[in-house]
């Protein structure tokens, strides 16, 4: 948006200053917009207003929706010095995701779009609803067209396990820390314990600090990925069980009986193999990006305290920044961990894959040793009966005429002799053969 109050399509990124009455009165130049996103024509969301007295409340009207929103954020605007006394923290939650059909977000187009305007999501950042992939940002919002100073924070985070994401968008007030928070996401069930547990105790942790609704994020979202990797910890032990490469003591005594026969089955035992390390390879990727998230809350964190005590605003209290900061930490010290242990699990899995394999080889090597035997003792029988067929064949052109108590002995004796004589040739060559392999093979030795 420039000067003037309209829209513009500004680099990604860029800090654009916008005029705080235009920046609301100009929430309806979009509609082209709504066509890009997937939304429901009903609205089921959860809403959760500090100001308000009723708690935690589930809308059913995309009005509804729109008109706490309005409300909140004029009270936001109204105060132009923040305190902790007047800080609004306005939380809407919705599940479903507004780039796939088959799960569309449940939020109509109005009201989706109004919430991503008032949360601060331009154009410019479009792209970041239709990405699957891990993603944590921020930047600052200028209101003031007159001054540098920054007047809000915006954090972006996407927060996926395979194809079940939560996503979290939120505008904090640098004044008084007031905020507005958009959670939705794919994973229904981890939406609804997410806003459950923001809003126990009415709201007490949000109240202290907006950013604990990502410290929130983060433990649940913990969660999730232990429990999938729990089962891939299930999984490696399966295997070890059904090869019985590894020790009685590392060997799962739960497994199904039916599993264990269907992974004696050579087939099937790599066909598990290769999915389990597939997901293992994808799970490192998650707990990479585990570990990248504590520290972006972290930094996240420290750039808002930072920016509000260069501005003279009143400074979180050391007491609950320290209590936000501790609760992070220890998720992180958490995610660190099954870090190590995913990668001990790994690696067992490649050792079983490797040797497998070995194992697999070392029977086709012992079929071909069988079959090169057998082609030895059919070789050995034809040079055993050639000589004999050749001196019969030569004898029956009738190029000789000799007695008849003389030609069965020359017969037999030149049979034998030339039999001798291949056999001799035979050893001969083989002989020499291993000799010149063996020469070989001490040459290409670095020993």
């Amino acid at each position: 948006m420039d000067s003037a109050g309209t829209l513009t399509d500004a680099p990604l990124g860029r800090n654009t200053p916008r005029r705080e009455a235009d920046f609301w009165s100009n929430f309806a130049v979009r509609p082209p917009a709504t066509s890009l996103f997937k939304t429901t024509q009903e609205t089921t969301a959860e809403v959760w207003d500090s100001y308000a007295a009723s708690g935690l409340t589930t809308c059913k009207r995309s009005d509804d929706v729109l008109a706490t929103v309005n409300r909140a954020y004029a009270r936001m605007t109204s105060n132009t010095v923040g305190s902790e006394r007047n800080r609004q923290f306005l939380l809407v939650s919705s599940v479903g995701c507004p780039s796939r059909a088959d799960d569309p977000i449940q939020l109509s187009a109005n009201a989706f779009i109004r919430l991503t305007d008032v949360i601060g999501l331009t154009r410019e950042y479009y792209p970041f609803y239709f990405t699957r992939l891990f993603h944590c940002s921020y930047h600052f919002e200028y209101r003031d067209a007159l001054t540098d100073h920054p007047t809000e924070l915006v954090v972006f985070l996407r927060c996926p396990r395979n194809s079940q994401s939560i996503i979290c968008l939120m505008r904090v007030r640098l004044s008084d820390l007031s905020c507005v928070a958009l959670v939705y996401g794919s994973d229904h069930e981890s939406v609804k314990r997410i806003t459950a547990l923001c809003t126990e105790e009415d709201g007490r942790r949000l109240r202290m600090h907006p950013f604990y609704l990502l410290s929130c994020i983060y433990e649940l979202r913990y969660e999730s990925w232990t429990r999938w990797f729990s089962s891939l910890w299930s999984r490696v032990n399966d295997i070890e069980t059904a090869t019985k490469m590894t020790g009685e003591t590392w060997q799962s005594r739960d497994v199904p009986p039916d599993r264990l026969d269907a992974l004696k089955n050579t087939e099937t035992l790599l066909t598990y193999m290769h999915s389990a390390h597939t997901e293992f390879c994808h799970g490192e990727n998650v707990v990479s990006f585990a570990i990248k998230l504590g520290k972006f809350c972290l930094d996240v964190v420290d750039v808002l305290e930072t920016t509000r005590a260069s501005q003279g605003h009143v400074p979180t209290s050391q007491r609950e920044r320290a209590g936000l900061e501790a609760t992070i930490k220890f998720t992180a010290a958490r995610c660190d961990a099954v870090r190590d242990r995913l990668l001990e699990m790994k690696q067992r899995l490649q050792g079983q894959i490797n040797v497998s394999f070995s194992l697999i080889a070392q029977k086709d090597s012992k079929l071909a040793k069988q079959d090169n035997e057998t082609m030895k003792a059919i070789a050995a029988l034809g040079l055993l009966f050639l000589p004999a067929t050749l001196v019969t064949a030569i004898w029956s052109a009738g190029l000789f005429h000799l007695d008849e108590g003389t030609n069965w002995k020359v017969y037999v004796g030149t049979a034998i002799a030339l039999t001798v004589l291949v056999f001799f040739s035979w050893g001969l060559y083989m002989r020499r053969s291993r000799r010149a392999h063996t020469v070989s093979n001490r040459s290409a030795s670095p020993v």
